[in-house]
């Protein structure tokens, strides 16, 4: 049960992640539409705004260069200079193209982080060549075997800590969803409110309002870019320091039992090895032959292995033929120690993701 509870506390946190990969490299276009090829409701919305929008920056584009004009006509011998009224000519037709094609240009910006985004993905093995995610985390079979090998007093205290680590798993997840969907969120606003910023690039006071703006686009659009490299990292320290293995008590605990005359794990492995279910280097042939005629005690086969290959057997033979008898004493403490490295892991990523647009802010100096 408790396993149980954990694994599928990792089961949807792998889910939702594989539902992440997907919305950072989602067509905004098409994003939420039931039907292939169509725009989708959010993207129908943005239109809608940014024309409503699209009419005021115009006037606020026009006031800008009227008020440019005005200033000009201080210095009425610039004013008669042809250089003078064509740089206005050039503002007028680059702001008003920028105001009519800020939103092609401003898409064709998120294809670009999102390619980016999708070649780092397969870069480091977050998707495969078909884009589904193959980013996994399980709890480790040898600690699996153990918690369920425990008996009943032993899981209660246990189930407390796990439900804990359970829930704080969901939470986190949700903080990772709340990151990777505010950023979609905020370059929809971004573009729905673009012709305000855009029609300011016409005026020279005011010209550092859509050079702004244009930074903090490009920082949410590559904020993917982070995003992916902190799910990289976290991966990795996943396999790396989340990888419980039989701890130094446990082993001792395991090899002394193999080792103990008669033991029953001591019979397993001698009838493992008979079966040729395990291969140890120094038990021959004749070894097991003279096993099984019942000249050679299990011990005495045991005692021919070495210690890595005992814990070897363990893994791979021993949770499932040992009926029942388990040497885990310290099952519950490698599961608490699990439980910190993971609870860490992910109060790590979780506050990595938040501070992900404060770091690209930085990068591009908004």
């Amino acid at each position: 049960m408790i396993a149980d509870i954990f694994a599928a506390a990792l089961q949807f946190f792998n889910e939702k992640i594989a539902g992440m990969l997907t919305i950072l490299t989602s067509d905004l276009v098409s994003y939420g539409s039931t039907t292939p090829g169509k725009p989708g409701a959010l993207w129908i919305a943005v239109e809608n705004i940014y024309m409503a929008i699209w009419a005021i920056g115009v006037t606020i584009a026009g006031i800008l260069i009227w008020m440019g004009l005005l200033q000009t006509t201080d210095r009425y011998a610039e004013l008669r200079r042809p250089t003078v009224w064509v740089k206005f000519l050039v503002e007028i037709v680059l702001v008003n193209a920028l105001l009519w094609y800020g939103k092609d240009i401003l898409l064709t910006l998120v294809n670009i982080g999102q390619g980016i985004t999708r070649t780092l993905m397969q870069k480091t093995g977050i998707i495969d060549a078909n884009g589904d995610s193959i980013f996994h985390t399980v709890l480790p079979s040898t600690l699996d075997s153990a918690v369920r090998s425990m008996n009943l007093s032993s899981q209660i205290g246990l189930f407390i800590v796990v439900v804990i680590a359970s829930l704080w798993i969901v939470i986190s997840t949700c903080g990772v969803l709340l990151a990777v969907y505010g950023r979609l969120f905020n370059l929809y606003l971004l573009i729905m409110i673009a012709p305000l910023p855009i029609s300011t690039a016409i005026g020279k006071p005011t010209r550092f309002v859509s050079l702004n703006y244009l930074k903090t686009f490009m920082s949410v659009v590559m904020e993917a870019v982070v995003i992916v490299l902190v799910l990289y990292l976290f991966s990795v320290f996943f396999t790396t320091q989340g990888k419980i293995e039989l701890n130094l008590e446990l082993k001792t605990d395991v090899i002394s039992s193999a080792r103990e005359e008669d033991s029953v794990m001591s019979l397993n492995i001698a009838n493992s090895i008979a079966s040729g279910e395990f291969t140890a280097a120094a038990v021959t042939q004749d070894d097991i032959e003279k096993y099984q005629n019942g000249e050679l005690k299990p011990w005495k086969i045991v005692a021919k292995m070495t210690d890595d290959e005992i814990i070897d057997w363990y893994r791979t033979e021993g949770p499932g033929s040992l009926n029942g008898f388990v040497p885990f004493e310290n099952a519950d403490s490698a599961m608490f120690s699990y439980m910190a490295q993971i609870g860490f892991l992910f109060l790590m990523l979780f506050g990595m993701l938040k501070g992900t647009d404060k770091l690209v802010n930085r990068i591009f100096g908004v």
